[in-house]
């Protein structure tokens, strides 16, 4: 599956962005961080939420 096809479907089950995060955070990758960041924001707006200011130290 590509990149592009993966983050729309983690997109739409927000379980798996949730195992993800947690994975990158234990893993201390900030990269992935910032990338799943971008992901739950989009994530948050299509289900009407509102942004939330996520900082990583």
């Amino acid at each position: 599956m590509e990149d592009m096809q993966l983050d729309l479907w983690a997109m739409n089950h927000p379980m798996e962005l949730w195992y993800q995060t947690t994975a990158a955070y234990r893993g201390n990758d900030l990269q992935s961080l910032e990338e799943l960041e971008v992901l739950v924001q989009s994530a948050l707006e299509q289900a009407g939420g509102e942004h939330i200011e996520i900082v990583v130290p």
